[in-house]
């Protein structure tokens, strides 16, 4: 396995296999979601933010039993809460910044940032210099 390799974001609509195969080879971050939706949950583009599909909610108890760490960046809001209420395992948003500061999809609202690892919403930013 290449050793730059630390994460993979499901694009696919994949069996519970694959999370174990990805495990093995290395992998230990894996994104639920990008923009769309697909078996697994809806992303922070889709109007509908239907949640953990019960597929998605097969994938979270795998990556839990297995320590895989859930990435919830581009997850939509509902699924958002549906993973913080089904792991059991601290979860992380990779890539995800605060609402509040930049009114982006993918960013999280002030109360999904103090269910984060080590949240301190008065601390912490991140700023986009890319505009």
């Amino acid at each position: 396995m290449d050793p730059g390799v630390i994460g993979f974001f499901l694009t696919s609509n994949s069996a519970i296999f694959v999370i174990r195969n990805l495990y093995r080879i290395g992998v230990r971050v894996v994104t639920l979601t990008w923009h769309q939706r697909n078996m697994v949950a809806d992303g922070s583009g889709e109007p509908s933010n239907s949640g953990l599909s019960k597929f998605g909610r097969e994938w979270v108890r795998e990556m839990n039993r297995i320590g895989m760490i859930i990435d919830v960046s581009h997850l939509g809001q509902n699924g958002f809460w549906d993973t913080i209420e089904m792991s059991q395992r601290p979860i992380i948003a990779s890539h995800s910044n605060a609402r509040a500061l930049c009114d982006h999809p993918r960013n999280l609202h002030d109360d999904q940032l103090t269910f984060m690892p080590g949240a301190d919403t008065t601390k912490d930013e991140n700023i986009d210099i890319s505009e």
